[in-house]
């Protein structure tokens, strides 16, 4: 596996690129329905229905899904955003407890899953076909999670950042916890994230309990016995410094809108909102994906990212996808989408 500046050479293929990425949502939405078709599964705990409605389904590989599981009662009381699907493997009976992959999603914290009829695997980045390949062995709990979105149709805005991160390191907590509910192995979590996801995750991976976003006031208080550290990442075309001086207009703008500050300035809110910001020795490894044709999220910032983590002893492995936009999801990339999945499916079976 390549590490830090591995690049590969690719050719394109016709059609345009937003034709293309069509085409890769509706056939991830068409595995999706397919997927998650309501059938038999293992009975819900009695527990899980203090966070979620009593509600099973066979997920990928045969697994049962626990949808829309009530994660952060303290925050949200409606359920509304803060909730999560959990997969559990085929078969699995009380007392097991398995490694946990966590997907994040992304939407420029603003938009994402809770807004797609539920579908919280498949709708971006590599989630779908990572978790079933994982559920496929029946050997690992799948987690996807929705957080709360920043709405900046409100004067002031809503739910801005630091909100979101504080909802993912609830989440986390959350499942450990709830370990024996879900058969979760607490000791080894391992967070995926696309894009505001890719940042989410990265944040949690590399963010201390001193930064302040758990456990430090009345809407935090969930599982604040319990850790939020991961024991590895998976950052998919995600933001880590904000005070990069590169940015388009557009991603300025949903910057602005998020975190109250248009970026490319050294900033105390930006600052804490970056990753790299945080980075130490002893934190986890990494494995970084972004295109180097990005036009929202600029290229410069995944190198910066590994170049960090390197420089602080942190293991790390980077792929600059060769002719691959916003989502690295199109035929003609360099690794493509299938090296690409196997890639991520590896690092994650090999931490976990």
């Amino acid at each position: 596996m390549p590490r830090s500046g591995a690049q590969r050479p690719g050719v394109r293929r016709p059609g345009t690129r937003s034709q293309r990425a069509r085409g890769w949502q509706v056939w991830a939405m068409v595995l999706v329905a397919a997927l998650l078709t309501v059938g038999s599964a293992r009975a819900a705990p009695a527990s899980v229905t203090e966070h979620a409605a009593a509600v099973t389904a066979t997920g990928p590989g045969g697994s049962t899904l626990f949808g829309n599981v009530k994660y952060c009662p303290g925050i949200d009381p409606t359920g509304a955003s803060d909730v999560m699907d959990i997969y559990t493997p085929a078969g699995a009976v009380a007392g097991d407890h398995f490694p946990v992959f966590v997907f994040v999603h992304g939407g420029g914290w603003e938009t994402g899953n809770n807004l797609n009829a539920g579908a919280k695997l498949g709708a971006d980045g590599y989630s779908l076909e990572v978790a079933t390949a994982l559920l496929a062995t029946k050997g690992w709990v799948v987690a996807s999670v929705d957080y709360r979105l920043a709405d900046h149709s409100t004067n002031p805005p809503g739910q801005q950042f630091p909100d979101q991160i504080i909802d993912v390191k609830c989440a986390l907590r959350f499942l450990r916890a709830n370990a024996g509910t879900y058969d979760v192995d607490g000791s080894h979590i391992i967070a995926m994230g696309s894009s505001a996801g890719g940042h989410l995750v990265s944040l949690a991976g590399t963010a201390p309990p001193s930064a302040g976003f758990e456990c430090q006031s009345g809407d935090t208080t969930d599982w604040c016995g319990q850790s939020s550290a991961v024991q590895a990442v998976v950052d998919e075309w995600g933001v880590s410094d904000f005070t990069d001086s590169t940015w388009g207009l557009h991603a300025s703008q949903v910057i602005q809108q998020v975190f109250g500050h248009a970026p490319g300035v050294d900033n105390p809110v930006l600052e804490r909102a970056s990753p790299v910001s945080y980075i130490a020795t002893g934190d986890p490894p990494f494995l970084i994906i972004q295109g180097d044709e990005d036009p929202l999220n600029t290229p410069t910032q995944a190198p910066e990212l590994a170049q960090r983590l390197t420089l602080a002893g942190v293991p790390n492995t980077i792929y600059m996808v060769h002719h691959a936009a916003h989502g690295v999801l199109e035929p003609g990339e360099q690794p493509g989408i299938t090296q690409l999945v196997q890639i991520v499916t590896s690092f994650v079976e090999s931490e976990g």
